[in-house]
């Protein structure tokens, strides 16, 4: 099986547009990953209120997608939000630096999870799919022949109790030097999966995949601009690299980056921007003005109707609307409707809000 899929890979790298629409080849789940069920939409509809985490001065403002007025500040900083929306881990700005874990509907409550050892940043992180974890990047200081970019860079995953706090002591999986490292993602029921970009500021250099307690597997990447952010699907199958000078994405499954399927975009001089959208094996893409929602599982691309898209930010926690940049600024679109609505600030998250 391995040695077929190996053989599609040299066919599989093809250039197309996205006019025409249609599907185009899907690679298959490779063996070693048994796959997470994507999770099943719910029966009814959202009935809370959506949330948006908001850069500030002294932190992220929580506050409704509907109202400009702030619910409160979370003053943690490179973190991230829960496959449930309701909560968001990040670091302290002390040091040595502490992981918190802050429900958003109560900013100045947390759970402390862990702290670093002395001489150690936090990095950035990603939560584990079902939400049990989190994968987090620490860093060194930085190296002395460089600028912005560590002596060395630890991978490490924390399991976590009911409460928020640690159930374990943290887990080193990868030390790499002279490299910023970007979690993508971790699922640890679908054979242990973690990936992660390697970054050097301005742009990802490698994709790295750890299976299990296999040696990590990095690959580099072509020499592009890529954008730093990794963009993987809900539910950990599906990998976006897009760079950010030139109207190119790269497709592969999180597994194997060796399977991967390029869209090349027409418009010269424009960048791609890519986002997961949460609780699918959907990605949201950005490239020649104009956002398309790619699922990996069956290769359907579909185009949305509304032009002027210069990025994606991000998704509402349950992937019903995503945050894009447009000409006169950010605003949501909902996924089915394509309903746009201009919103203020700079959006970093969203958030679930009762």
């Amino acid at each position: 099986m391995r040695v077929v899929i190996l053989a599609l890979a040299c066919l599989a790298i093809a250039c197309s547009a996205f006019a025409p629409p249609g599907p185009s080849p899907t690679p298959t789940i490779t063996e070693f990953v048994i796959p997470t069920p994507s999770p099943k939409p719910s029966p009814t509809a959202f009935t809370g209120h959506y949330g948006f985490l908001v850069a500030g001065p002294s932190g992220l403002i929580v506050r409704r997608e509907d109202s400009d007025a702030s619910l409160g500040v979370i003053d943690l900083v490179a973190g991230a939000v829960s496959p449930d929306g309701g909560l968001f881990a990040g670091w302290t700005r002390t040091t040595p630096a502490e992981l918190r874990i802050v429900d958003v509907t109560k900013p100045t409550a947390f759970a402390k999870v862990l702290t670093l050892p002395a001489g150690e940043r936090g990095g950035a992180m990603a939560w584990a799919v079902d939400g049990t974890g989190i994968v987090f990047a620490a860093e060194s200081a930085n190296a002395s022949d460089t600028q912005n970019v560590p002596q060395y860079s630890a991978l490490r995953t924390v399991a976590l109790t009911p409460t928020g706090t640690a159930a374990s002591a943290p887990r080193e999986i990868l030390r790499v030097d002279a490299l910023l490292l970007r979690p993508a993602l971790w699922d640890p029921v679908g054979g242990d999966l973690v990936a992660a970009l390697g970054v050097v500021p301005g742009s990802a250099r490698e994709y790295i995949v750890i299976r299990g307690a296999a040696a990590p597997e990095r690959r580099g990447l072509p020499d592009r601009i890529w954008q730093e952010t990794p963009a993987a699907s809900g539910d950990g199958h599906w990998v976006v690299l897009a760079a950010t000078n030139e109207p190119l994405l790269r497709w592969f499954p999180s597994d194997d980056p060796t399977f991967i399927l390029e869209t090349h975009g027409d418009i010269p001089g424009t960048g791609a921007s890519a986002a997961g959208r949460p609780g699918s094996s959907q990605i949201g893409v950005v490239v020649d003005r104009g956002l398309v929602i790619y699922d990996g599982s069956t290769g359907q691309r579909t185009r949305v109707p509304s032009e002027d898209i210069f990025g994606i930010v991000c998704f509402r926690f349950d992937g019903s609307a995503a945050v894009v940049k447009t000409a006169s600024g950010l605003a949501t679109i909902e996924i089915g409707s394509w309903k746009v609505t201009p919103v203020s600030g700079e959006v970093r998250f969203g958030v679930r809000l009762p």
